[in-house]
């Protein structure tokens, strides 16, 4: 029986193998879902670290909104008003924005109003993701900020042509002439 294969063997490892490749098949299926999970769960984490900055950092120099629109003294772009929780201490300053820096805003992504464009307001709000700002005052129903945004973008529903994945985050803010409002900011790579 030297040098003989039983067929009980040959069994063993015509299974064994099949379950190799039958876990690695499983493998390459389950990983790229985790990964893909992940970069969604990185991006959103982003957003909101956007949404924050924006709601609740008044800029670098707090007064950015006065400089000029092309000025290089801008470091940071925030809409926080701070200038009104300093002078009243019984003020939430959470999500208190200012209509002078949300107007500010606005005119520094539109080009033709001698703004610094949409890119330059990227880079001064310090992220490499594409996203869009549409800030409302929902007691006058009116949209006060809705052109900052890339040009690949459908303006019709605020989102993005041509993207894999778009994380959406929905902040309620107060406006410091009294009003609330939300701010609506998605984002994309």
């Amino acid at each position: 029986m030297k040098g003989q294969i039983s067929i009980d063997y040959i069994i063993a490892i015509v299974i064994f193998i099949f379950f190799v490749i039958y876990f690695l098949f499983e493998i390459t299926n389950i990983v790229p879902k985790f990964i893909g999970q992940i970069e969604e769960q990185e991006i959103r984490s982003k957003a909101y670290q956007i949404s924050e900055i924006l709601i609740n950092d008044p800029g670098y120099p707090e007064n950015w909104n006065f400089f000029k629109l092309d000025s290089e003294y801008i470091q940071r772009i925030g809409l926080s008003n701070i200038q009104a929780t300093k002078t009243n201490y019984f003020l939430n300053e959470r999500n208190y924005l200012s209509l002078n820096k949300i107007n500010r805003l606005m005119e520094l992504c539109d080009t033709t109003l001698g703004g610094i464009g949409y890119e330059k307001v990227t880079e001064k709000i310090g992220t490499n993701l594409d996203f869009s700002i549409i800030i409302t005052d929902k007691l006058n129903n009116e949209i006060l900020l809705n052109n900052c945004h890339p040009k690949n973008i459908d303006t019709t529903i605020g989102r993005p042509i041509v993207s894999s994945f778009v994380v959406s985050i929905d902040r309620i803010v107060t406006f410091d002439n009294g009003n609330y409002g939300e701010l609506k900011l998605q984002v994309w790579q």
